[in-house]
């Protein structure tokens, strides 16, 4: 969304909010298109600016709105054959929707269905809260020795996790304790100090290593939604699984497929939404993986309005952990580089999730629960204040969701402060202080461990 003044504005940009007149009458409704009489009219009554849907923001949204293909016909569950399929055979499956509709119609999506029939347990709140445990780590405490662990240990367990990923890409045999070892470690620097965890979520993947990247990151922002919303440990190292492995399928999905660069044709799009299926069919032979690590792999692209896939269920028919993995994935895909377009900055990923909530795509309460933790302005993005001098946000401050905490990193010539005359400052203790705009990640000797 951007402000554009009326002598500024063409026919065929979409109004971002809804416009009334003096006496409460609407004059525009959201998502209106402009024409020159929408505008003559505004013009006669006084109107100066007015907030438009930004060209590639509204095309990605479109895109993530309506990525679901329209249901197709599954055989009845009496006629399935008692099936898990191999990667092997899932190599060899079909393009496009045969191969899904082979994927689909077998004992192991049969055995799933069968209980989000029944009826899904589990997956609310339940026992004491991680949240009680959480510990902050201040800025003066944080030694650069202790950062550039942190920074080794993350990189050691995204290589951990590629690891993983590959082995059960390749059909290997994978024991469940290292997936434990390796959930834990993420779960274990949370507790300790979530906020420099947080911010590593801001890190660009590198070429080739978007998968591996995007499900490391999923998995930390999994964990603090989950723990926002006050499941108990267990109930989170279950949900960090889930963001661990949700993409797993994906390996499978022709390369051609992933790094294109342009809209799918609906053959492509089949292939997409293999991969949550091709997913469960692998974590099959993963002994002791819990039930509801599979359920939240396997819905974790479903909607709540029942545009997702693989089998448009609505709401209350999608596991809650998969609803946490959903957010979580999408705020990451956002803020990541693409072959059709560039990273959107945090800020501007927040306020397309909030009108996917509008649009009943995401779950609202899942997403208010990334705010909780990540806020308006995510931790580890950088902001503008009003003195002109810019900022890194280093800590949210619950639901003063506008208001977080920053440490002051570069004066108004955009020149960075030397670590003496940096000042960390609670906008919701300040009222000379506030944000005027987010920043990308572009000023000059930036670093991503800047201002913990």
């Amino acid at each position: 969304m951007k402000r554009v003044h009326l002598c500024d504005l063409r026919d065929g940009q979409l109004t971002d909010k809804d416009y009334y007149g003096s006496g409460g009458e609407l004059l525009l409704s959201r998502s209106t298109m402009l024409t020159t009489v929408h505008l003559l009219a505004l013009k006669r009554r006084g109107v100066t600016n007015l907030y438009v849907k930004e060209s590639g923001d509204s095309e990605e949204l479109d895109r993530l709105l309506n990525e679901g293909v329209g249901a197709t016909s599954f055989l009845p569950f009496e006629d399935l054959e008692e099936q898990v399929f191999s990667v092997d055979e899932m190599k060899n499956i079909g393009f496009g929707e045969d191969g899904l509709l082979k994927l689909l119609d077998s004992w192991a999506v049969n055995e799933v269905e069968a209980r989000i029939e029944k009826g899904i347990h589990g997956d609310k709140p339940n026992g004491s809260p991680l949240s009680a445990k959480l510990q902050d780590k201040g800025t003066s405490v944080r030694s650069e020795c202790y950062k550039n662990k942190i920074v080794d240990n993350y990189i050691g367990s995204k290589e951990v996790l590629l690891s993983l990923l590959n082995k059960l890409h390749q059909g290997s045999k994978v024991d469940f304790g290292t997936i434990e070892k390796t959930t834990q470690v993420f779960i274990d620097h949370f507790i300790h100090d979530r906020n420099i965890v947080l911010n590593l979520s801001m890190i660009k993947p590198k070429a080739g290593d978007y998968v591996a990247h995007h499900s490391f990151n999923v998995a930390l922002l999994s964990m603090a939604i989950a723990t926002s919303l006050g499941y108990s440990e267990k109930q989170v190292w279950e949900v960090v699984m889930c963001g661990m492995l949700h993409d797993c399928g994906m390996f499978l999905v022709p390369r051609e497929v992933l790094e294109k660069n342009g809209r799918y044709t609906k053959e492509e799009l089949f292939e997409i939404h293999k991969h949550p299926v091709s997913g469960l069919h692998i974590l099959e032979g993963v002994k002791r993986l819990p039930e509801a690590v599979l359920i939240g792999v396997y819905q974790s692209h479903e909607r709540e309005n029942g545009k997702g896939y693989p089998k448009l269920r609505k709401g209350r028919l999608i596991h809650n952990y998969a609803k946490i993995v959903q957010v979580a994935d999408i705020f990451d895909a956002l803020c990541s580089p693409r072959p059709f377009r560039k990273r959107y900055i945090p800020y501007k990923a927040i306020e397309m999730m909030l009108g996917m909530v509008r649009h009943g795509f995401i779950s609202q309460t899942h997403t208010k629960g990334l705010l909780k933790f990540v806020s308006l302005f995510p931790v580890g993005s950088l902001v503008e204040l009003n003195t002109g001098q810019f900022a890194k946000v280093i800590q949210s401050n619950g639901s003063s969701f506008a208001k977080p905490v920053v440490r002051i990193l570069y004066d108004k010539g955009n020149r960075i402060l030397p670590a003496d005359q940096q000042k960390v400052e609670n906008l919701a203790d300040t009222i000379s202080l506030r944000i005027v705009r987010a920043h990308g990640f572009d000023l000059p000797d930036f670093s991503y461990m800047d201002g913990f």
